[in-house]
């Protein structure tokens, strides 16, 4: 089992001052990437997914956040603190999947509209 990567992690700070986090998703960002995904327009989520979604379930919403660091990884861009009195929000993801039996590899990025 390969470790956390916590090289990927980097913190920046866009045109209006926000500081967003970015840095390898986590199993505990499963409901986070719910939210993310059902604070989506319509429009957005079938860009993406390539059909609608009317909910965005455990099953579907697992794979996102059960990652191995190594053939699959996903970078998410997080505002908000971790802490208690704080609220980390996703608002960007963006999946790498590698398939090793043919070489080739799957990335797409979703960003919520207020952050473009």
């Amino acid at each position: 089992m390969v470790l956390y990567p916590k090289e990927y992690e980097i913190l920046w700070t866009d045109r209006l001052g926000t500081e967003i986090f970015f840095r390898p998703v986590k199993a505990a960002d499963e409901r986070s990437i719910q939210e993310l995904v059902y604070d989506l327009p319509e429009q957005d989520i079938f860009i993406r997914f390539f059909h609608s979604l009317k909910t965005f379930p455990h099953k579907v919403a697992m794979p996102f956040a059960a990652i191995d660091y190594k053939d699959k990884i996903a970078v998410a861009a997080v505002i908000g603190k971790e802490e208690p009195e704080g609220r980390e929000r996703i608002v960007a993801i963006g999946p790498y999947i590698n398939n090793p039996d043919t070489g080739f590899a799957e990335a797409a990025f979703t960003t919520h509209h207020d952050r473009l």
